[in-house]
């Protein structure tokens, strides 16, 4: 497999084919090349009994301790071994993982109590995966298509309690820098070259906008 890189020359553009780039120890998390239908069946082993019994001796119990909450993520979310849970969506459960490698974007996802599985595959980096992803989950439990899983907080922070917050920060997974400013009167935050909206949550507490994660 290549991807493609286009360049332009004096008369036309050109492409010529590049190899993926080497994703070192990220090989584990995404180094899986995988289609729609088959993550489809992969999901099928937590949502069909029948399914899992016949082709797969995975005890129930193991299959459900991939989802059991381990770290909170937010107020309405926690990870488990490699899956994320929502426990409470309108009644329902939400269990998934995305995430963005070079020329790709995907989310993978079941609601289990409709033995249902949604999977998002897109051929760009850092495209919103997992809003399509909730999207379609909107639709298959008949809610509207732009309900969100985080029920925003009202908070408005004083000036000096921005200004503690303000600064480089350390971040260990991946040995990089985080940066939070102040600008237009609403903090943001950037990591690995993306800027993303800050909210207060209390006045210690912030929380990317667009996923709701502290």
């Amino acid at each position: 497999m290549c991807r493609f890189r286009t360049y332009t020359t004096k008369r036309k553009k050109r492409q010529e084919a590049v190899a993926w780039p080497k994703l070192g120890n990220y090989e584990v998390g995404g180094g899986i090349r995988s289609t729609a239908i088959d993550l489809i069946t992969y999901g099928r082993l937590y949502t069909d009994s029948l399914f899992r019994k016949a082709r797969f001796p995975v005890r129930e119990h193991v299959l459900k301790s991939m989802w059991r909450p381990l770290i909170e993520v937010n107020d309405v979310s926690s990870y488990g071994y490699a899956l994320q849970l929502v426990s409470n969506y309108e009644g329902k459960t939400l269990v998934g993982h995305g995430g963005s490698q070079p020329g790709v974007s995907s989310y993978f996802g079941f609601i289990p109590e409709e033995d249902t599985v949604i999977v998002v595959l897109l051929n760009c980096s850092d495209a919103p995966a997992d809003d399509l992803w909730r999207a379609v989950a909107n639709v298959a439990l008949d809610l509207p298509l732009e309900q969100s899983m985080i029920e925003e907080t009202e908070y408005t922070m004083a000036d000096e309690e921005k200004k503690r917050l303000l600064g480089a920060y350390f971040v260990r997974e991946g040995n990089a820098e985080a940066h939070i400013m102040e600008e237009s009167d609403r903090l943001t935050i950037t990591m690995d070259g993306r800027k993303h909206n800050l909210r207060a949550e209390n006045a210690t507490t912030l929380l990317i906008e667009e996923t709701g994660k502290r």
